[in-house]
């Protein structure tokens, strides 16, 4: 965790400049290769993007912020860093209410990493920087940013009020709970049953591709409920999506690579390239 936040406290170079992104999206993806990247501008000097937007650095103060919480009792001055540096990403976020400006793919013209919203960011953040700091503000500002409807998606980059909904709800603020539950059945009700494009019981994703990260976080999130919730079918749930990704029974088939006796030969990983 260290290493993503040495990086972090780099990024966040001020409360009025934060790097977004480091590198060039499309010649980064053309050079599938771990050595050379002869298509690449994975060497430097590479072109540095910068945030304009709260999204981002929502998420990095909330990260921040929590390291700060959980190495304080090792470094207490690393720990202080990572809360400066949280505060100073939540200061520029707060400026900047908007979703950041993403790089787009040359190909098809769309942004690689696209958010729809920044509020959920924002209440991940100042939930994490109200445990740090037990400033009553930041858990307004937590309460206020919470959306009030399901985000129809996954927990994922592009959507985090699971993740705000838990600790608020850990925090005493137990109306999170009712929105948090409402995307967790969302995607309870989408587990396939049968079907000739699909392999029953997997979460179903809403976009074309990825859908072993969706069954995996789809279930994370479930897990977070039934920590709070104690709701013994959330864990039922849970343990179906985890049995689906490791082809255990009643399932045969692995989604996870060299796992089992049975999984993908073409990954989509530079880890593992068998194009």
């Amino acid at each position: 965790a260290k290493v993503g936040t040495d990086y972090l406290i780099k990024a966040v170079i001020s409360s009025s400049q934060v790097v977004q992104t480091i590198g060039n999206g499309s010649t980064d993806h053309q050079a599938m290769t771990e050595s050379g990247y002869g298509n690449s501008t994975r060497t430097a000097p590479r072109p540095v993007s910068y945030c304009a937007g709260a999204d981002v650095p929502g998420f990095y103060a909330a990260a921040l912020a929590l390291m700060s919480i959980l190495y304080k009792p090792y470094d207490a001055t690393y720990a202080a860093t990572c809360l400066q540096k949280a505060k100073d990403a939540y200061t520029f976020a707060s400026s900047h209410l908007r979703v950041c400006t993403e790089q787009t793919d040359n190909a098809t013209g769309a942004p690689y990493y696209s958010a729809p919203t920044y509020q959920d960011k924002l209440a991940c953040a100042a939930i994490e920087l109200y445990r740090a700091t037990s400033d009553a503000t930041y858990l307004t500002a937590a309460k206020n940013n919470l959306s009030g409807s399901p985000h129809y998606d996954v927990l994922g980059y592009a959507h985090a009020d699971d993740l705000a909904a838990f600790e608020l709800v850990r925090q005493g603020f137990g109306s999170a709970q009712g929105m948090f539950g409402a995307n967790v059945n969302l995607e309870i009700s989408r587990v396939v049953k049968a079907g000739t494009n699909y392999v029953g019981g997997a979460t179903v994703n809403t976009t074309t591709w990825g859908v072993c990260r969706t069954v995996g976080n789809s279930a994370f999130s479930a897990a977070l409920l039934y920590m709070i919730s104690g709701d013994a079918g959330l864990k039922n749930y849970v343990l179906q999506q985890v049995k689906w990704l490791a082809g255990l029974s009643p399932y045969s088939r692995s989604w996870i690579t060299l796992y089992g006796t049975s999984y993908p030969q073409n990954p989509h990983s530079r880890n593992d390239i068998n194009l």
